[in-house]
């Protein structure tokens, strides 16, 4: 009868990335699998595995370097694989009910339904642990009618005040610099997800991950970084079912042909130099052969919607379930590389004498106080005469 290898046994410790994402509380493991997802579960010692071998497919330059060829047609693949692996861990408070962390691996995440997570978990538990003057990097989104993302990066370790952030006006992120127990890890970086840079085995994961179930439970951030709280995600069912509603009109607006604010944008930074073609899925689009486009705007999806059967999607509720952004290769679309519609949406709205911003699939509260202060300084700057003094090389400058 063969051994149960125990975790870790043949595993020394060695300086590890890991991706640990915090399940919610009301959603199974089951339910954090995409439906469309081809991960398999495989037996494991401890924890639920599951993983993932994608076939080969050509690389979208292969057909420029394949006109220079004498041999005939190169035939060049990418793989690509996949692992989940799902861990319950006990809080150090055993009055607490046990929660679960997804650790990803290779393009795992992609097998993963972004709303079964925690979200914000790896950006509190980063700011409950770095100390302002040891930040390297940062994302931040201005969020206004048009959003503005911007990343930040230290060639060391810098104090907030160096990256320039406008404390006032500035959705934070993700984070991440050098904690301040290095025995923790190395480093650390976080958004929804938190990624661990330490040396360690793989025994020693499940004490990470009940590490920071405690720094995510724990408030220190609000002595560097109180900031953060100005701007509000928003909650209550009932008024995110009354601002969804809003954006649904605001869909229908733009499909009888009368104008909106409503735009959409990639909500993560994307690297110039990395290109893609995008196209628009679900419900109440054509189906065949996509039309593929370079770059994400309102007008093409809204066009592509009009090409087909828009009243199949009876509500928000619908849309966000079924509309997919995904990366098109030969008119068929990438089912690891895909986002939904609803979080690539981007719209201001004033309901109820409060401002909203819907962003990143998430709709947030600007703070009355802090919008108030932003009001005031911008009245004053228009009242500021700028005549004086300037100048085309200024003006350039200030640009």
């Amino acid at each position: 009868m063969p051994k149960t290898r125990q975790l870790g046994q043949k595993n020394a410790a060695i300086t590890t990335t890991l991706s640990l994402r915090l399940l919610r509380p009301d959603r199974t493991v089951e339910q954090a699998i995409r439906d469309t997802s081809a991960v398999a579960e495989v037996e494991c010692d401890s924890g639920r595995l599951f993983i993932a071998q994608a076939p080969g497919t050509p690389p979208t330059w292969l057909r420029v370097v394949n006109q220079f060829t004498k041999q005939g047609d190169l035939k060049l693949e990418n793989k690509s694989c996949a692992a989940v692996l799902f861990l319950d861990i006990q809080p150090d408070d055993k009055r607490l009910r046990t929660r679960t962390f997804a650790l990803t691996f290779g393009s795992g995440h992609h097998a993963l339904d972004t709303d079964a997570f925690v979200r914000n978990f790896g950006l509190k538990v980063t700011l409950n642990s770095v100390a302002r003057g040891a930040l390297k990097n940062l994302d931040i989104a201005t969020l206004d009618s048009t959003t503005i993302q911007k990343r930040i990066q230290a060639s060391r370790k810098a104090d907030l005040q160096g990256f320039g952030i406008d404390l006032q006006n500035d959705l934070l992120r993700l984070a991440g610099g050098v904690p301040t127990d290095t025995s923790f890890a190395n480093a650390l970086a976080g958004r929804d997800a938190l990624t661990l840079t330490s040396k360690l085995s793989a025994t020693e994961i499940p004490e990470k991950c009940k590490t920071a179930l405690r720094l995510f439970d724990a408030n220190d951030y609000k002595k560097d970084y109180s900031f953060i709280d100005q701007i509000i995600p928003v909650l209550d069912k009932k008024t995110l079912a009354d601002l969804d509603d809003i954006v649904f009109k605001e869909i229908k607006t733009l499909l009888d042909g009368k104008p909106s604010d409503l735009h959409i944008t990639l909500p993560e930074i994307i690297d110039p130099e990395e290109s893609s073609d995008f196209g628009y899925f679900g419900i109440g689009f054509n189906s065949g052969s996509k039309k593929s486009y370079g770059e994400l705007a309102i007008e093409d999806y809204i066009l592509e919607l009009q090409a087909g059967r828009p009243q199949e999607i009876s509500d928000i509720t619908e849309l966000k379930a079924s509309h997919e952004i995904r990366v098109v290769i030969d008119g068929h679309g990438d089912r690891q590389r895909r986002r939904r519609v609803y979080d690539c949406f981007v719209y201001e709205v004033i309901y109820k004498k409060k401002t909203y911003v819907l962003f990143s699939g998430e709709w947030y509260c600007i703070e009355s106080k802090f919008f108030d202060a932003v009001e005031k300084d911008y009245q004053a700057l228009l009242g500021v005469s700028f005549h004086g003094g300037f100048n085309s090389d200024s003006q350039h400058q200030r640009l």
